[in-house]
């Protein structure tokens, strides 16, 4: 799938801290986008068999963040570890809490402002 597909897939879906919080929606877009099973990388369930399992080994961390597909891991004002995926200028990310929470799409801009700590993954 293409990053708006995707992007159009997820966005609006809502916030559940035990059963769809940021690591299953990186997961579940990360497997769309790229055709590898990210849950395990993830720790949101099993590898079901469809696709290539993917482990941490499969990636590598960069210092700067790429223009193309990477996993953002970030830490918010509170020392929360959040994870997102960036496009370009784009993060696909859950936002909120609770019942309030849903999954959105932001500016790399307003991520960068909000958040610090950041780490930059890619396959290899």
């Amino acid at each position: 799938m293409m990053w708006v597909d995707v992007c159009a897939k997820y966005v609006g879906k809502r916030y559940d801290a035990d059963n769809y919080n940021c690591r299953h929606l990186a997961a579940a877009a990360f497997t769309d986008l790229t055709g590898y099973d990210a849950n395990s990388v993830f720790g949101t369930g099993a590898n079901e068999g469809k696709f290539k399992r993917l482990k941490r080994g499969d990636f590598k961390r960069l210092q700067t963040p790429p223009s193309g597909l990477c996993v953002l891991i970030l830490r918010d004002k509170y020392g929360q570890t959040h994870v997102a995926l960036k496009q370009g200028m784009e993060v696909l990310h859950n936002l909120g809490s609770f019942s309030f929470g849903q999954v959105c799409l932001s500016r790399w801009e307003t991520i960068r402002d909000e958040y610090k700590d950041f780490q930059y993954w890619v396959l290899k």
